[in-house]
């Protein structure tokens, strides 16, 4: 009698180890000429990074779970990023990206959607729950981001927030078309175009946007965008590289990402060029680059 475990047994381990087939990661300059290089790895202040529940966030019955990340010496007027989840997932999908960003000075807040809280607003309940969060942060300027569908309901608490002096979107999912004029560069990385992105749907976002660059993590999937992810994302979407070459895209994402939200924070003076770089494996999409 077939075992039947053999078959599940199987899926996981290539999911997990990916396979012969899997494509070759590109390898990034190692020299001065990757600037901000040293973003790919959480600083040395990881384990200060504290986290701390928030409570009292609701928008009608729909109560937000939220943890707060930052260096202990980090003040909470600090620029903070806002940040939410995707569809049918929870915070704990990106704590270690948190603690990696929080690591390099940039507060964190994981904002996240009550249960059935899509059927019940969608992404305006999540908006709101965003911008309740940012207002609850007492900061005067504030960054919006997301992941998958998040990314879209960032979208609109930026739209609606004149603290916001940022978008991160990773990976986002969203039908909307922007047009809204911004004094900032959106910003957005995406995984190739597949089922689990729609079809790299949510570049509409930014294909009439006043300032906007993305670009694409080439061998990337959707599941390389939380971090840490789960065996629900990767069997729905797949993961079809090593452990490490996963981990690498990871600390790609990472990196792209702490360079443009200090660069909004106010941490670095000077733009750090890394957020807009074209590096080997990284495609830009957009048909600009923004410079302001």
């Amino acid at each position: 009698m077939p075992n039947r475990f053999a078959a599940p047994l199987l899926l996981l381990i290539l999911l997990l180890t990916g396979c012969a087939s899997s494509p070759i990661i590109a390898t990034w300059p190692t020299d001065a000429t990757l600037q901000n290089a040293r973003y790919l790895q959480p600083s040395a202040a990881l384990s200060s990074v504290t986290v701390t529940p928030i409570a009292d966030i609701a928008e009608g019955d729909c109560v937000a779970t939220v943890e707060f990340f930052k260096l202990t010496q980090t003040s909470d007027s600090s620029t903070p990023l806002i940040f939410a989840h995707g569809f049918l997932r929870e915070v704990a999908r990106h704590r270690d990206w948190a603690r990696h960003v929080a690591s390099w000075g940039v507060p964190v807040y994981l904002v996240g959607l009550c249960s059935g809280g899509w059927e019940r607003g969608g992404a305006n309940v999540f908006a709101k729950l965003l911008q309740k969060t940012a207002d609850k942060s007492g900061a005067s300027k504030v960054i919006y981001g997301g992941f998958s569908a998040g990314g879209g309901a960032s979208r609109i608490a930026t739209i609606q927030d004149a603290r916001a002096v940022g978008y991160l979107g990773l990976d986002p999912v969203s039908r909307a078309v922007s047009t809204m004029v911004t004094t900032f560069p959106m910003f957005a990385l995406f995984a190739p175009s597949g089922k689990c992105n729609a079809n790299q749907v949510g570049v509409n976002m930014f294909r009439q946007a006043a300032d906007a660059v993305y670009l694409e993590i080439e061998n990337s999937t959707h599941c390389h965008f939380e971090s840490p992810s789960n065996i629900l994302c990767l069997a729905a979407c797949g993961e079809p590289t090593s452990i490490a070459d996963s981990q690498l895209l990871r600390d790609r994402i990472a990196g792209f990402s702490v360079a443009y939200l200090r660069w909004r924070a106010g941490l670095d003076v000077v733009e750090p060029a890394m957020w807009r770089a074209t590096l080997p494996g990284v495609k830009l999409l957009s048909s600009s680059i923004a410079t302001k």
